[in-house]
C-alpha cells in the first residue's frame, strides 16, 4: 500500500511537470499615438520552463522600462502560481504594428497587433488573450517642445542662436531633453548658458518653462537640418493646472481627479536653416562673419614716450560679437622697422550676453627702439564681413608716426674728456683722523656710471625677455621636447592628412588638418581652418587658405591636395631647423 501511494504522487508530480504553462498577453491602451508610450503585460499562470526573451520587441518598440513580479496562492489545499511581466514600450513608427509572440522556454505568447493611431487587434490563443480598455493619448497638451533658431538664413561659420523651450503643465517625477543632433556632422554646436525657468500663458493655460540655450557654427554651406529635440518624462500627480494646489501642484489635493500617468514623449518639430557659403566678394585672408567687430589699442606709459633701449607696451584688442576668441586672427605686425618687438601670449576671453558671444582677443607687445629717429608703425586692418547688413567691412588702427631719441644700440656713448690722474696710485697718510673730508669722486666717473647703468640694466631686461620667450614658444615637434605617447599621436595625424591630401579628399583633409593643428598647438588649438592659415602662415598657409576657398567659395571646382602636403612637409622642416637654432641661441641665458 505504501509503495502505490509514493508511485501515485510520482506519477501526479511528473503530469504536473508536462502541463503547459498558460500565458496571457494585454496592453493597457486601445488606441496611441506615434509618442504615446503603453503597457504590454505577460501572465503566466503555472511554471514556465524558461525566462522570456524581449529582444524580438526592439525591432519596432523601445522598452523604456520593465518589471517583474510573481505570487502563490493557496485555496483549499490548491497551489496556484502566477508570474507577471509588466513592459513600458514606445512605438518606433506609426501604422500597424506586430507585437510578436514571446518564447518563455517551450511556452509561447500569443501574438498581438496594434494601430498606432488607430485600435488595438488581438489574435485569440485557446481564449487566453485579455484586452483592457483605453483611450487616446490625452497628454499632448500637457507637455510641449519648441525650438526656435535665429536667424534662419546665415553664412557659414557664422553664429546660430538656438533656443529650447519645454512647457511643462504637469508636475514630473521624472524627465530628459535630448541634445539636439544637426545634419552636419562637422557643425559645432554648443551649450551656452544656464537653464531659465519661468511661467508664462499658452492657449489660455498656464505653463513652467525650462528654456535652455545653443550656440550654433555651421562648417559647410548648404541645408543644415535641426532634428526635433525630443522629451521623455514620467507625469506624477492628479488632474488640474500645474499651479492648482488642489490639482497636479506641489500639494497633490486628493480633491484632484486621477490622470494617467503613463511615461510620455514629446518632439519638437525640425528646423532648416539655409547656410550661405563665403562671398566671392569678401578679400580678407580669414573669414570673420560678425553682427560686430571692433579694434582698439593702449599704450603704457600714456601717451608713449620712445627712447633707445626703453620698452613702450602696446596692447592691441579684437572684439567680436558673435565669434568665439579663438577664431579671432593675430594682430601685431612683426614688419616695424627701427624696433625690436617681444609679442605677450594673447589672452582670449568669450564674454555671453544675452543671445550671443562677444570674443575678445587682446595682445600685449614690448616696443624696444633700436636707434633714434622717425619710424612709421604700419596700419592694422582686418577686413570682416558684417552679417547684418550683408557686406564687407574692415576694421582699421592707422599708420603712427613715431619719434625716437637717444642713441643706437651698441654705439659707447660720449663722455667729457677725464681729468689728468697721477701715474701711480697715491699713498695713504696713516696720521689723517677720521674726520678728515673724503675724496670727491671725479666728475668723469660720475658721468660715466649712470651709462655703465643704464647699458646693464637694459642688457637685463633684454635677457629676461628673450628667456622668457623661449619659455613660451610654439611646442616643438615630438622629436624634441614632446613625451613619446605624443609623438606618436602627432606621427598618426600626420599620415591621416597626407591621405586626404592624395586622395584630394577637401572635407577629410579639413578634418585631418584640424586635428593635427590641435595636437601641434595645444595651448591654442585653432578651431577653424583659417585660423590654421594664420597660424602656419608662408607657404602652408597659402595651401590652407586655397582649401578653404575651394570648401566654401567654390565647393563644386576640383582641388589638388598634393600642393597643400608638399607645404605641409616644407613646414615641418623650416620649423624643425628654426627650432633648433632658436635652443642654440637662447641656451646661454640660462647660464646667466
Amino acid at each position: 500500500m505504501k509503495q502505490k501511494i509514493i508511485a501515485l504522487l510520482l506519477l501526479c508530480l511528473c503530469c504536473n511537470t508536462v502541463l503547459a504553462a498558460n500565458i496571457a498577453a494585454s496592453t493597457d491602451r486601445a488606441a496611441i499615438g506615434i509618442n504615446d508610450s503603453f503597457t504590454l503585460t505577460y501572465e503566466a499562470t503555472g511554471s514556465v520552463s524558461g525566462d522570456p526573451d524581449f529582444s524580438v520587441l526592439q525591432q519596432s518598440f523601445e522598452i523604456v522600462n520593465s518589471t517583474q513580479s510573481s505570487s502563490v496562492n493557496i485555496i483549499n489545499g490548491e497551489v496556484s502560481r502566477k508570474k507577471v511581466w509588466t513592459l513600458k514600450l514606445f512605438p518606433r513608427r506609426s501604422g500597424t504594428l506586430t507585437i510578436p509572440a514571446i518564447n518563455f522556454g517551450k511556452d509561447q505568447s500569443p501574438e498581438l497587433q496594434i494601430n498606432v493611431g488607430g485600435s488595438v487587434k488581438r489574435k485569440s490563443n485557446s481564449g487566453n488573450t485579455k484586452s483592457k480598455p483605453g483611450g487616446a493619448a490625452t497628454n499632448g497638451q500637457d507637455f510641449i517642445v519648441k525650438v526656435d533658431a535665429t536667424p534662419k538664413k546665415a553664412h557659414v561659420q557664422s553664429q546660430i542662436s538656438l533656443v529650447v523651450r519645454l512647457y511643462l503643465g504637469r508636475n514630473i517625477s521624472s524627465g530628459n531633453l535630448s541634445i539636439p543632433k544637426l545634419s552636419d556632422p562637422n557643425a559645432i554646436i554648443e551649450r551656452f548658458g544656464e537653464d531659465a525657468n519661468y511661467e508664462t500663458s499658452l492657449n489660455n493655460r498656464r505653463y513652467n518653462v525650462v528654456e535652455r540655450r545653443y550656440t550654433i557654427y555651421p562648417q559647410s554651406p548648404g541645408k543644415l537640418t535641426i532634428e526635433p529635440v525630443r522629451f521623455d518624462g514620467k507625469p506624477r500627480g492628479r488632474t488640474g493646472s500645474l499651479f492648482d494646489p488642489f490639482g497636479s501642484g506641489l500639494f497633490g489635493s486628493p480633491l484632484g481627479k486621477r490622470q494617467n500617468n503613463n511615461p510620455v514623449r514629446v518632439m519638437s518639430k525640425p528646423i532648416t536653416i539655409d547656410v550661405l557659403p563665403i562671398p566671392n566678394t569678401f578679400t580678407g585672408q580669414q573669414w570673420l562673419p560678425a553682427q560686430e567687430l571692433k579694434l582698439t589699442e593702449e599704450w603704457a606709459p600714456n601717451p608713449p614716450v620712445f627712447k633707445v633701449g626703453e620698452p613702450v607696451t602696446r596692447t592691441l584688442t579684437v572684439s567680436a560679437n558673435g565669434l568665439a576668441a579663438t577664431l579671432l586672427p593675430q594682430l601685431h605686425n612683426e614688419s616695424a622697422g627701427g624696433f625690436k618687438q617681444y609679442p605677450d601670449k594673447p589672452i582670449l576671453q568669450d564674454k555671453k550676453l544675452t543671445d550671443t558671444i562677444l570674443g575678445i582677443r587682446s595682445e600685449k607687445i614690448a616696443l624696444i627702439p633700436t636707434q633714434p629717429g622717425k619710424f612709421t608703425l604700419p596700419a592694422i586692418e582686418i577686413p570682416w564681413w558684417n552679417i547684418q547688413t550683408n557686406q564687407q567691412e574692415i576694421a582699421r588702427l592707422p599708420a603712427r608716426e613715431i619719434t625716437v631719441t637717444g642713441a643706437a644700440t651698441g654705439t659707447a656713448p660720449t663722455a667729457p674728456a677725464p681729468q689728468s690722474t697721477p701715474a701711480t696710485e697715491p699713498q695713504v697718510d696713516e696720521n689723517i683722523s677720521d674726520n678728515a673730508p673724503t675724496t670727491a669722486t671725479p666728475a668723469s666717473q660720475q658721468q660715466i656710471w649712470p651709462w655703465v647703468t643704464l647699458a646693464i640694466a637694459i642688457a637685463w631686461i633684454l635677457t629676461l625677455v628673450a628667456w622668457w620667450l623661449r619659455g613660451r614658444k610654439t611646442p616643438q615637434p615630438a622629436t624634441t621636447k614632446t613625451p613619446v605617447q605624443e609623438q606618436t599621436a602627432i606621427h598618426s595625424l600626420e599620415k591621416k592628412l597626407k591621405t586626404a591630401c592624395e586622395n584630394n579628399d577637401k572635407q577629410a583633409t579639413k578634418t585631418a588638418l584640424l586635428d593635427w593643428a590641435a595636437a601641434y598647438w595645444p595651448d591654442n588649438p585653432p578651431r577653424s581652418i583659417g585660423a590654421v592659415a594664420e597660424q602656419a602662415g608662408g607657404e602652408l598657409g597659402e595651401q590652407v587658405t586655397a582649401l578653404n576657398t575651394a570648401l566654401y567659395r567654390e565647393p563644386g571646382k576640383d582641388w589638388n591636395g598634393h600642393a597643400l602636403w608638399a607645404a605641409f612637409q616644407n613646414f615641418k622642416k623650416t620649423d624643425a631647423s628654426t627650432s633648433n637654432d632658436d635652443r642654440a641661441t637662447l641656451q646661454p641665458l640660462h647660464k646667466i
